[in-house]
C-alpha cells in the first residue's frame, strides 16, 4: 500500500476526530441540555397544573388498570390516567402499586384525582408476594424482584391484581383504544409491541441467548408499556426455571431485562391465542408518530424530554 495514502487517510481520520469534539459533540450537548432544561420546566409545571385539578366525573366502567409508581412519577401516571379516562368518558377501576416513595402526601392526592384508586402499600404487596411466592421455594424469583425494580410489574401485579391490563406512566392517549377495550372484555391476551428499537435502550433479552439457554423463540418485539394475561395463567415454577437460568448466564444477561423477557416466555407459549397491538400505540423511540395515533410511550430520552416540554401541554389544550 502507498505510504503516502495511509498518512492522507490518517490526517483525514485526526482532522474528523478534531472536528467532532470541537464542534459537533459540544453542539450535541449543548442542544441535548437545552432540551433538557425546557423539560425539567415543563415537568414543575405539569405537577402544579395537576394540582389543582378537581376530580373527573364520568361513570365507572368494569376495566381493571394497574400502575407502579413513585414520588418520581406520580405525575405521569395521573396525566396517563386521566388520559385514558377522557377518551372512553369512563372511570376503569384503577390499582396503584407503590414503589416505596409515595408517601402519605403524593397518595392523598393520587385518591383525590382518581377516586375509585386502590393504593397498593410495599408491605401489603410484600405481604401478598410473601404468601405465594416463598423466599426458600422462588429464590430466583425473589432475587430478581430484589434486584429490579420493574420485576414488580411482573410478579406484584399479577399476584395482587390478575387479570387487570397493566400501563407504564409514560404514556397518553389520544384515541379512543378500540382494540385495547375489546381485547380485555374478550379476554384476549396483548401486548404493545416495538418495531424500532435502539440496542442501548431494549429492555428485552436477546432472542438467540433466550433461544441458547430455553430452547424457547420468542419475539423482540414486546414492549411491557402495556400487558395484559387474559386467560393465561402462570405456572410459577416454571417461570422460577426460566429465572434462575436466565440469571446464571455470564455476562450477557442484564436484571434489568428479566420482566418483559418473562413476559416474552409466556407470551411464546401462547402464540396462538396473543395479539400484539397495532402500531397506532406507539412506542416512541423517535417522533415519527402514525397518523392514526391513539397512544404515545415515550421511551427515548430525547421523547421524554419531548414529553415533558410539549406534549402534556398539548393533551391539555386538546382535553380541557
Amino acid at each position: 500500500m502507498n505510504i503516502n495514502i495511509v498518512r492522507h487517510s490518517l490526517k483525514r481520520i485526526k482532522l474528523g476526530r478534531i472536528l467532532y469534539q470541537s464542534f459537533y459533540k459540544p453542539k450535541a450537548e449543548l442542544v441535548y441540555n437545552y432540551n433538557l432544561l425546557l423539560a425539567n420546566r415543563g415537568e414543575e409545571q405539569l405537577k402544579n397544573k395537576l394540582l389543582l385539578l378537581e376530580p373527573l366525573q364520568f361513570p365507572f366502567i368494569d376495566i381493571s388498570i394497574t400502575f407502579l409508581t413513585g414520588k418520581k412519577h406520580w405525575h405521569q401516571t395521573v396525566l396517563c390516567a386521566l388520559s385514558l379516562v377522557k377518551v372512553i368518558k369512563h372511570i376503569p377501576s384503577f390499582t396503584i402499586y407503590d414503589d416505596g416513595t409515595l408517601g402519605q402526601e403524593i397518595t392523598d392526592l393520587l385518591k383525590k384525582l382518581l377516586p375509585n384508586a386502590s393504593i397498593i402499600s410495599t408491605q401489603q404487596a410484600e405481604d401478598i408476594v410473601n404468601n405465594s411466592l416463598s423466599r426458600d421455594v422462588y429464590p430466583a424469583l425473589r432475587k430478581a424482584r430484589d434486584k429490579c425494580i420493574f420485576m414488580r410489574k411482573f410478579i406484584d401485579n399479577n399476584l395482587v391484581s390478575p387479570g387487570s391490563i397493566y400501563l407504564d406512566s409514560d404514556m397518553i392517549f389520544w384515541q379512543y383504544p378500540q382494540e385495547l377495550i375489546e381485547y380485555y372484555q374478550n379476554k384476549t391476551p396483548f401486548f404493545m409491541k416495538q418495531n424500532k428499537m435502539p440496542n442501548d435502550l431494549g429492555l428485552i433479552c436477546k432472542a438467540s441467548i433466550i433461544y441458547e439457554t430455553l430452547g424457547i423463540e420468542t419475539s423482540q418485539h414486546l414492549n411491557g408499556g402495556i400487558i395484559y394475561l387474559g386467560k393465561i395463567n402462570i405456572d410459577w415454577d416454571q417461570v422460577e426455571i426460566w429465572t434462575e437460568k436466565l440469571l446464571k448466564i455470564p455476562n450477557q444477561f442484564n436484571p434489568k431485562h428479566i420482566e418483559q423477557t418473562l413476559y416474552s416466555l409466556l407470551f411464546a407459549q401462547q402464540l396462538e391465542n396473543v395479539v400484539g397491538l397495532p402500531d397506532s400505540y406507539y412506542v416512541a423511540f423517535d417522533d415519527d408518530f402514525p397518523e392514526n395515533l391513539i397512544l404515545s410511550h415515550y421511551v427515548h430520552p430525547l421523547m421524554k424530554c419531548k414529553y415533558m416540554s410539549q406534549e402534556w401541554h398539548r393533551w391539555f389544550y386538546n382535553f380541557n
